[in-house]
């Protein structure tokens, strides 16, 4: 059998097959674990299928071991208090995942639970389980990033003494996430063997158990009640239920932790301001330096004053394109809107993400929440023919999200840590959420305080998942207000870009209309290609003079352009004035542009209509050919030649 390689700095050794102990007669682990491909083939053939452990202390490591959903809790808990981990290699394991950093001296003292509930630490003369490993079927995985030193406060803090953990005065018990949190963790016990088995260790299991749950915030009875429903049946052989309960009691009563002292609170109950502006500043989202000392009030809000002279000589804002649409500024990730018509705005994002991905500037999730099989099966597959990029190479650099669970949903903080997890685990660099308004799950877009919670929801995905995030976001019913819904989206999102597209010229203008950090107002120019009919259409950059070329040549509101209309018409002298409708359809006539069907044909014409009455009010040369019928606003616009000198003006 072929042996697995591991990295050179790897000192391991074999595990029992489907087991997390060394095989039966392997002793002295510590000082045998090594990195000699040769030592590790031969361990290969003598243990065929074996699993495979890592020596911590041996290769230079610390592990933060965060075990399921309690362990993600505490992890995020954590990190509010101490400050965002760097990220660093991460693999999966059957039930959580390890973080791993580089501790050369090998002081990191492995723990259970002092750095929270079920939050791990693996160091010095303990190991952990490494790919290719598997439990029950479900393998270890790497995710192949660099090692991370080991922070100090993580290894100041799994060395000191083991304390009771007090629960909080105002604790509830048996909560509903309580009970929600207890449930999959008994059910994950008893899917993992992890149950009470008579002359092995049984008593012993039974009263941790009691405890873990006791501490995860139940009383005696529902604890009671939770471990007889889900646990109990698959323990050889059950307990009796009056000796089951004295276990309970048991627990309760001797117990290092108080009942509750592992109690979380919904995400969202915690996921306040102060605590999210933490996290940015630790993880390098704010780097400012603060002048004095700060002074924190008993309410835990925190005020101190930026140092002008070190701001002066932070880094400028930066760009990932030369067109300026995409700040990449050091340490900074960013959330924007970008709002336009439902046929591009899709097509735009995703043109301009692909060509940031191919340029080696972005790797990009894509969660579609609106069309997800056409962008699977048409849109994705289209960018990538036009760009000349494989589909298989696309694998890890822009990827469609497949969501299980239920609908996505931003206003579940849950259902957002676990997208943030998986973003930052993966190493994606821009999320991009088609649509705003599919993504807000029961918030009201109209609303300003639910607005506050969605973005409180885009921060908290930004930050944990060390991401930009980008969303599609429909215009209302007047395009020329922007996206629809509260004006708190604009008050929260770092750069809003508003489309707009003209069907006649199949041009898409993107103009940056807010920005907090860099300059705004500018606009920059698109055209819309479609190699064939049904195919969707690939959006591609165009240059200044390139837009100007094509608005010159199919600018159908030119004064030539009208003027040829008029004299077509015979609508010469004041006598022969026509109205603005017959005026835009001879031009539409003329120019090659009527349309197939009378939808198009209708929508084509007012839209040329809409044009002329706009652009006249402004051109001083369109208006020597057009006046108003009354003084009135809605008064109709007559058109006609001038008597004299009409034969000049097609060629004017």
């Amino acid at each position: 059998m072929t042996a697995p390689r591991f990295a050179p700095w790897m000192k391991v050794f074999p595990i029992a097959r489907n087991e997390k102990t060394p095989p039966e007669g392997f002793t002295d682990w510590q000082h045998r674990a090594s990195n000699d491909p040769v030592q590790i083939a031969a361990w290969a053939a003598q243990f065929v299928g074996c699993n495979w452990a890592m020596a911590c202390g041996p290769s230079g490591v610390g592990v933060v071991d965060v075990d399921g959903e309690v362990g993600e809790d505490s992890l995020f808990a954590y990190e509010l208090e101490h400050g965002a981990l760097p990220v660093t290699m991460e693999q999966k394991s059957p039930k959580g995942r390890h973080l791993i950093f580089r501790d050369p001296d090998g002081a990191l003292a492995p723990t259970v639970g002092k750095l929270g509930a079920k939050l791990d630490t693996r160091g010095g003369a303990s190991y952990i389980l490494i790919a290719p490993s598997a439990i029950n079927g479900v393998p270890y995985v790497f995710n192949n990033q660099t090692l991370a030193d080991l922070p100090a406060h993580v290894r100041e803090n799994a060395s000191k003494a083991r304390e009771a953990i007090s629960a909080p005065d105002d604790v509830t018990l048996d909560t509903p996430t309580a009970v929600a949190r207890v449930t999959r963790l008994l059910k994950d016990y008893v899917a993992r063997g992890h149950v009470a088995v008579e002359g092995k260790g049984g008593d012993d299991r039974t009263y941790a158990v009691a405890a873990e749950v006791l501490s995860l915030g139940l009383s005696e009875d529902k604890a009671f009640e939770l471990i007889h429903q889900h646990w109990n049946a698959a323990c050889l052989p059950p307990w009796p239920e009056d000796e089951l309960r004295v276990k309970i009691e048991n627990a309760s009563r001797y117990a290092q932790n108080d009942a509750g002292a592992w109690a979380v609170s919904p995400f969202s109950e915690r996921l306040s301001r102060e605590a999210l502006d933490r996290l940015a500043e630790t993880a390098g989202d704010q780097p400012s330096s603060s002048l004095g000392e700060e002074r924190t009030s008993s309410s835990g809000w925190a005020f101190g004053v930026h140092d002008p002279v070190a701001d002066a000589s932070l880094p400028p804002v930066t760009y990932r394109d030369a067109r300026k649409l995409w700040p990449d500024s050091p340490g900074k990730t960013v959330s924007q809107v970008i709002a336009g018509p439902k046929q591009h705005k899709t097509n735009f994002i995703m043109a301009e993400l692909f060509r940031l991905m191919r340029d080696g500037a972005a790797k990009v999730l894509m969660l579609a929440l609106e069309g997800g099989y056409g962008v699977r099966t048409m849109r994705l597959p289209v960018l990538a023919k036009h760009h000349g990029v494989a589909l298989a190479d696309l694998d890890g650099r822009f990827q469609v999200a497949r969501i299980s669970g239920g609908m996505f949903d931003m206003s579940d903080p849950e259902c957002v840590v676990a997208l943030a997890d998986y973003v930052r685990a993966g190493g994606w660099t821009d999320v991009f959420i088609d649509t705003q308004h599919r993504s807000a799950g029961a918030l009201d877009e109209n609303s300003a305080t639910d607005a506050r919670l969605f973005w409180n929801a885009v921060e908290l995905l930004r930050l944990r998942g060390r991401c930009n995030v980008v969303l599609a976001h429909h215009t209302g019913k007047d395009a020329s207000k922007g996206g629809r819904g509260s004006s708190a989206d604009l008050a929260s999102v770092d750069q809003q870009i508003e489309l707009t597209f003209d069907r006649l010229t199949l041009t898409v203008t993107a103009k940056v209309t807010a920005r907090k950090d860099g300059v705004d107002g500018f606009s920059v120019p698109f055209r819309v290609e479609q190699a064939r009919e049904g195919v969707p259409p690939v959006i591609v950059p165009m240059t200044a003079e390139e837009a100007q070329a094509v608005a010159e040549a199919d600018d159908l509101t030119a004064p030539r352009v009208v003027a040829a209309a008029l004299q077509s018409l015979k609508a010469i002298g004041i006598p022969k004035q026509c109205s603005t409708q017959v005026l835009a359809l001879e031009i539409l006539t003329l120019n090659g542009e009527l349309r197939q069907s009378d939808d198009e044909q209708k929508r084509a014409l007012k839209n040329l209509v809409n044009r002329l009455q706009a652009r006249v009010t402004k051109d001083r040369r369109l208006q020597a050919l057009g006046r108003k019928d009354g003084a009135g606003r809605t008064a109709p616009w007559l058109w006609s030649l001038p008597a004299e000198g009409a034969e000049a003006w097609p060629n004017a």
